[in-house]
């Protein structure tokens, strides 16, 4: 037998190397799998990116085709209610309870109810609902309803309050005061005044601790008040502010346009139409609507020019007033409120200054604080003419007068003439040495008026405290100029300084808000030969600070007092009054 040695083996380890990039087209040609995955996945990429454009595409137009239905859809609801307003204008018996549809009689050229819905171009469906609150208070409800798709319905809905306006109410017993309702504010947004609309309370307020300027409060339940307007804020502190139709005009402490112009269809949405700017460096407060003019009041104006006083305007586009007639041939006012020659007029420039002011609404001149304004339509604010009556605070209206409260140490109140609204002017007479249009409280030469409004016959006028004097003033103001100094106006002392008067329709009661903190509202009765005093009031905790403002709402006989934090709504007991 022969043994054989075991074969060794060897193993040999070769290093790998990279293979450089002209290899890899040989291992492709062989792989023609990997081609076929790259393909697929890049095609599914392209689909995939395909689709979620076609998706993002798809969904912005369904987006602007759901905001246009909403669109179309509102101005269907609220076309609705305009219908409604116009009827209540005509005939509140016109109103009818259920839901309804609106037509134009083409006989008639009258809105009226037909049917139980208005289907209008496009399949949008409007249906108006009217609930009785009160024998002459209704409820509204608009709602339109449209087709998004075959399984999408759209509606929208919007509701208001209709009053009949024309009809005289009474007036409750007022020695009694009760607290109905109340809006008060987490933060301290320190509220200004107050205006109420078809079951709307538009309140403005500062821009600062935690004010928005302007606030929407429905008030068609008075007893739980709701901002409804939670979206909005106003970039500057509000004023004054005056509702003629569906348009809310305020004063702001905008430098640029103090005076807005706010499109309140949709009261939730208050939408702005247009500003106007005054000139000079003095902060717009007050303002009244007088049938289709709007009258502003500003103060702190420092040094002014001299305030042009009753004549005939000047017939040229570029001289608004003239001074009294004895100097119409040498001394004009110039728009920007300087004194300038009247020789220097040119014949070729010469128009009436009526036709100028409507047409282009002139430059407001520099250096006046009573401003009336040309506001027949809502998408402008027309200057007419100007005057200064040393600071305005308050306005109020009393035929073709306005009433003015002033800074004017020698005539606290003030009386422009506005029969004539492209050349306004103070009333000829005054009172006590006060300059034209004036009635001078010579016992407060230092003081200001700071509130006035009107009642019957009476003019009622508050001014600033003073140990030594009575605040509020009741003049005899049956005449249209100045109130004579015999018979001597009554007197109130109300121990704060007043910055809020209001009286009920029937003249029985002035209501009184005061920055004293213990009596934030005082009423009394102005009937008679005396002011008694009957009530007061003060905001529980923890809005119980000094007064701001009121508003007296006559359509409802309420009352909304103002402070820096809360909107109280209060009612009288049952009547009858204080004034039989």
């Amino acid at each position: 037998m022969v043994l054989l040695a075991p074969r060794r083996v060897t193993i040999v380890f070769l290093p790998v190397t990279k293979r450089s990039s002209h290899h890899r087209a040989p291992l492709l040609k062989n792989r023609p799998g990997f081609l076929l995955i790259e393909m697929t996945l890049g095609m599914t990429l392209l689909v995939v990116f395909l689709g979620a454009f076609a998706i993002s595409l798809i969904e912005g137009q369904l987006g602007g085709q759901t905001s246009g239905n909403r669109v179309r859809g509102t101005e269907q609801a609220l076309k609705a209610m305009e219908v409604t307003y116009n009827m209540r204008d005509e005939n509140f018996s016109l109103l009818t309870m259920g839901p309804h549809g609106t037509t134009l009689d083409s006989v008639t050229g009258r809105w009226t109810f037909s049917g139980s819905q208005l289907v209008s171009s496009g399949g949008y469906a409007t249906v108006l609902t009217i609930n009785r609150l009160q024998s002459d208070m209704y409820f509204l409800k608009s709602n339109t309803s449209w087709k998004i798709s075959p399984t999408r319905d759209g509606d929208i809905n919007i509701s208001g309050l209709v009053t009949n306006w024309q009809k005289a109410r009474p007036v409750g017993k007022w020695s009694t005061v009760t607290l109905t309702g109340s809006y008060v504010d987490g933060g301290t947004p320190s509220f200004n005044s107050l205006v109420v609309s078809d079951g709307y309370a538009f309140v403005t307020s500062e821009n600062t601790g935690g004010g928005r300027g302007l606030y929407v409060l429905n008030v068609q339940n008075p007893q739980n008040p709701v901002h409804s307007s939670t979206g909005f804020t106003l970039a500057y502190a509000a004023y004054g502010a005056a509702i003629r139709g569906k348009m809310l005009y305020i004063v702001t402490s905008d430098a640029n346009n103090e005076l807005k112009a706010y499109d309140i269809t949709n009261p939730h949405y208050p939408i702005l139409r247009i500003s106007k700017n005054l000139p000079g460096s003095g902060v717009a407060r007050s303002l009244a609507v007088y049938g289709t003019y709007l009258i502003v009041g500003a103060t702190d104006l420092g040094t002014v020019a001299a305030a042009p006083k009753k004549s005939e305007p000047v017939a040229s586009s570029n001289y608004a007033w003239l001074m009294p007639k004895a100097e119409a041939a040498t001394i004009c006012f110039a728009a920007s409120g300087s004194v300038v020659s009247c020789a220097s007029l040119s014949s070729s420039s010469t128009s009436s200054s009526s036709s100028v002011a409507a047409s282009s609404g002139a430059a407001v001149p520099a250096g006046n604080d009573v401003y009336i304004f040309d506001i027949r339509s809502p998408s402008e604010i027309l200057f007419l003419s100007a005057l200064n009556a040393s600071g305005v605070n308050s306005i109020a209206l009393s035929g073709t007068s306005a009433l003015l409260a002033s800074d004017n140490g020698t005539a606290e109140l003030r009386i422009v003439d506005l029969e004539n609204p492209t050349a306004i002017a103070f009333a000829l007479d005054s009172e006590n040495g006060a300059p034209e249009g004036g009635y001078n409280l010579s016992d407060r030469n230092t003081l200001r008026g700071t509130a006035v409004a009107v009642s019957g016959t009476s003019a009622l006028l508050g001014t600033q405290y003073a140990s030594l004097i009575q605040e509020f003033l009741l003049f005899d103001a049956e005449g249209s100029g100045v109130p004579p100094s015999s018979p001597a106006p009554l007197y109130y002392s109300t121990s704060g300084s007043i910055v809020g008067i209001a009286s009920d329709p029937t003249a029985c009661y002035a209501y009184i808000a005061t920055t004293r903190k213990d009596t934030a509202l005082q009423i009394v009765t102005i009937k008679g030969a005396s002011v008694s005093s009957l009530a007061t009031y003060v905001p529980p905790a923890p809005g119980n600070f000094a007064a701001r403002n009121l508003y007296y709402d006559p359509v409802r006989d309420l009352l909304y007092l103002i402070n820096r934090k809360g909107i109280y709504i209060l009612s009288p007991a049952v009547g009858p009054n204080d004034c039989p």
